[in-house]
């Protein structure tokens, strides 16, 4: 009876993995690859049974359970990256963050364990601090599903910048490397109480350093996705402004035509009278060049179309041939800033890639249709004679030694809608399909 008595304890203690098994997918609501119930039923079956062995073989050996967790980590966390939407960065960070979380939870059970003076080492189990884990484990779980579910998640969803979330991976491994490091090997070190409170305020205040530090580390995400935002749509106003002039110089050369219009009419018909033909087609033909508009509509959606506008009077000033399919409603499925953003960094490496060819050379082709409402294609073709370089990170930029700004930006969009990105190129031509699932 004590035997089974001790191994509950055991289980009871390695609970706390349950809890961290939630709190690691709190943030990952949105961008789970199966239903949340299915995951929350297989995860809880494969980490009971898990829960089973490792307490039965704590019990029997006496091993701590550090060694007979840390070395099935990587394979959990294999398992946890596969089943979402996200890349690798994202995922190891907050898998990492729950994992210092939940060993500051540990140096708290030791702590109360060694006050209650129960045991003498801190791999003694006992109900009291077995007991203890459980509820404090309850506790943060449920001190944390709002910040997990909404600012975790927030970043999680929304915020792709790769330097943020890999440099996030430092703190959860200096925090969890820190309090490993710190746990009480014997409780007797804690039994003066001047020990016992400088120790209970070390652990304290790291553990108010670890958040201190991800909340900087969220206002930080904040305010730069604010002002890339702002940046865009100061962008995308600009565009918007150059419309609206073209559009007014427009209003303003037909309501002139149609005050001089009386005057043209009566010019015609003085050289029709007269009978000189060459000068009445002549006169007719000038007269039609005064008339175009430099207005144009390339299409529906009036964001987009200040955009194309405006690349297709850049294109036209540079003597680039330039070619529109943009097949697209009147209402974007997307936020209208990002994919004007997104077509315009495309269009606008493609135009400096042109610029500097022979005139018959100098060719760009943007196709942009929805063949169904969830899905959107994006297409833009040029040729170049530059020469492509790129690493493992992906494309070099052509004008300085680093990463391709406007490709990783596009890119950025496009895993936020798991959408699917290719680029080909061979030494005169160069294509990238875009592919979003909205």
């Amino acid at each position: 009876m004590n035997q089974l008595s001790g191994f509950f304890q055991i289980l009871v203690a390695n609970s706390n993995l349950l809890f961290a098994f939630f709190l690691c997918y709190f943030p990952m609501l949105g961008v789970a690859k199966l239903p949340i119930r299915k995951i929350w039923v297989l995860g809880c079956s494969v980490l009971g049974v898990y829960l089973f062995a490792i307490s039965f073989a704590m019990f029997q050996t006496g091993i701590p359970s550090n060694y007979l967790l840390f070395p099935f980590l990587p394979v959990f966390f294999l398992i946890y990256w596969k089943s979402l939407r996200i890349n690798i960065y994202k995922a190891l960070t907050v898998f990492l963050i729950v994992i210092s979380v939940f060993c500051f939870e540990t140096l708290y059970t030791d702590i109360f364990a060694a006050r209650m003076h129960l045991g003498i080492y801190y791999t003694d189990y006992a109900w009291g601090s077995s007991l203890f884990s459980t509820c404090l484990c309850a506790g943060v779980l449920a001190c944390l599903y709002i910040p997990s579910t909404v600012y975790i998640r927030w970043l999680v969803e929304n915020y792709d910048d790769f330097s943020l979330w890999r440099n996030g991976l430092v703190w959860p491994v200096i925090f969890t490397g820190v309090t490993v490091f710190i746990i009480p090997k014997n409780y007797n070190s804690l039994s003066d109480d001047r020990h016992f409170y400088i120790y209970l305020l070390i652990v304290s205040l790291l553990l108010f350093c670890m958040f201190y530090m991800y909340t900087l580390l969220y206002q930080m995400a904040k305010k730069q996705t604010e002002f890339k935002e702002l940046e865009r749509r100061n962008h995308f106003l600009g565009f918007q402004s150059k419309q609206y002039e073209t559009l007014t110089e427009y209003i303003a050369s037909a309501r002139k035509m149609r005050h001089d219009f009386r005057h043209q009419i009566a010019t015609i018909q003085n050289l029709a009278e007269s009978g000189d033909l060459t000068a009445l087609k002549n006169y007719l033909r000038q007269y039609q060049e005064s008339t175009q508009s430099g207005y144009v509509t390339l299409c529906a959606n009036p964001a987009v179309n200040a955009v194309v506008t405006h690349y297709h009077d850049r294109c036209r000033e540079l003597q680039i041939a330039i070619s529109w399919v943009l097949d697209l409603p009147h209402d974007l499925p997307l936020p209208e800033p990002e994919y004007c953003v997104m077509l315009g960094n495309l269009v606008e490496n493609a135009i400096d890639a042109s610029k500097n060819l022979p005139l018959e050379e100098r060719k760009i082709a943007v196709i942009s249709q929805m063949p169904t409402a969830s899905i959107l294609v994006l297409i833009v073709e040029n040729n170049h004679n530059t020469q492509i370089r790129e690493n493992e990170q992906g494309l070099i930029s052509s004008k300085h030694s680093d990463k391709a700004i406007g490709l990783l930006s596009v890119r950025e969009t496009v895993e936020h809608y798991h959408g699917d990105l290719r680029i080909e190129y061979d030494e005169s031509h160069f294509s990238v399909n875009i592919l979003l699932n909205l």
